[in-house]
């Protein structure tokens, strides 16, 4: 049986905005490093919707995706 459950720290992240509210993606990029680098075992993403543009609204989930995929493709 495989255990599913989660242990560890998965801080909520924020989500950086510029003065025009778009996604500040260099800012999001070093948050998320840093808490990686740090020893989070995950981080929690979520979208607020009416600070965001319906046409950019999955890009911080996709960011912290991408984030963490290269984190994990460097520790192997």
């Amino acid at each position: 049986m495989t255990d599913t459950s989660l242990n560890g720290i998965y801080p909520a992240i924020v989500t950086p905005l510029t003065p025009a509210g778009e996604l500040a993606n260099g800012v999001a990029e070093k948050l998320l490093a840093r808490l990686l680098s740090a020893g989070v075992d995950g981080v929690y993403a979520t979208v607020v919707q009416p600070m965001l543009s319906p046409s950019s609204e999955t890009t911080p989930i996709r960011l912290a995706v991408s984030v963490v995929m290269f984190s994990l493709r460097q520790a192997n």
